[in-house]
């Protein structure tokens, strides 16, 4: 149910953005203060704020190798998503180690683009890539979960369930993506907060519609 040869190339990713992290604070004799455009600049970050991106790939990895214990299905299907989530986690491998290389080279003085400006590309790849996972959710066949059988929906219910859930992803990615180049620096967090809040409650409200209304299949 794993792509292994995804999680081996976004584990070999993640351990030269980790090296990096730990080359770039041994540089620096106070690891808490982070130059943002090289090292004569007076104004820092936190270190912890480079740390953000291996983290947020450390994540993905474990998300990724999780299914193989939570999911099962026939090898068609298990095949189907092995190949959706490995080509979505070296996307997303890729996209965060862009982000720290030119955060990093920016603290280092090799890189000249505003943090800003980073910071919005990161969003509009972050969110096509959102908007391409939910334009083929809906493609993936239906899969059986290990960890609440009783409570699974059948693929009747699933079918539906992730056609909704790929339209949210698709409309949340382009929203996020626009966001990232149109709104202004302090709105940016507290709006994509309250979306992605917004789209868990929907997901969450729509599954247990779907739980109380009758099966197509019974």
């Amino acid at each position: 149910m794993i792509d292994r040869k995804a999680l081996w190339i976004s584990g070999l990713i993640f351990l030269l953005m980790a090296a990096a992290t730990v080359w770039r604070f041994s540089l620096l004799p106070d690891w808490r203060h982070v130059p943002l455009a090289g090292p004569n600049d007076p104004n820092s970050i936190n270190g912890l704020k480079l740390v953000i991106e291996p983290a947020v790939m450390l994540l993905a990895m474990a998300v990724h190798f999780s299914r193989k214990f939570l999911v099962a299905g026939p090898e068609d299907a298990a095949s189907s998503w092995r190949r959706h989530g490995g080509r979505l986690l070296v996307a997303l491998a890729v996209i965060v180690f862009a982000l720290q290389a030119l955060m990093l080279g920016r603290s280092l003085g090799w890189v000249s683009l505003d943090h800003m400006t980073v910071a919005r590309w990161g969003f509009v790849a972050l969110g096509m890539l959102m908007a391409a996972a939910g334009n083929a959710m809906p493609k993936l066949p239906w899969l059986s979960s290990r960890l609440a059988p009783r409570r699974q929906l059948d693929p009747w219910q699933w079918n539906r369930h992730a056609r909704f859930i790929g339209r949210l992803n698709v409309g949340l990615g382009l929203v996020i993506a626009a966001g990232g180049l149109l709104l202004p620096e302090p709105a940016i967090r507290p709006t994509f907060l309250s979306l992605v809040l917004a789209y868990l409650a929907a997901s969450i409200a729509y599954r247990i519609k779907l739980r109380r209304e009758p099966s197509a299949l019974t």
